[in-house]
């Protein structure tokens, strides 16, 4: 797994400094534990509790896409990112692409 998505998950349990970071500038948080976010995408932090869980659905496969979006993967670059969270419920990590 990612070394940056291990210290990014410790760093969320044991320091809350760093949270109030994530919560305030999620891609500065993340990008300053070595987790780049090459994207324009707003990132949106939620964290789970005991009574709210998030699941999170991928975009909607039937929209269109815009004019461009392609042109990182045509030049080579890969338009695929994977995610790895910790899922306190279940206690493991899992990973998205």
């Amino acid at each position: 797994m990612n070394e940056s998505i291990r210290e990014i998950s410790k760093a969320w349990r044991e320091d809350a400094d760093f949270r109030a970071e994530v919560e305030a500038d999620p891609k500065a948080a993340l990008a300053s534990r070595g987790l780049e976010i090459d994207s324009p995408a707003e990132v949106r932090v939620a964290a789970d509790t005991e009574d709210t869980v998030h699941f999170v659905f991928p975009p909607d496969p039937n929209v269109a896409l815009p004019d461009g979006a392609f042109d990182g993967v045509a030049g080579g670059a890969s338009g695929v990112q994977t995610w790895t969270a910790w899922h306190s419920a279940g206690g493991r990590y899992d990973t998205c692409r």
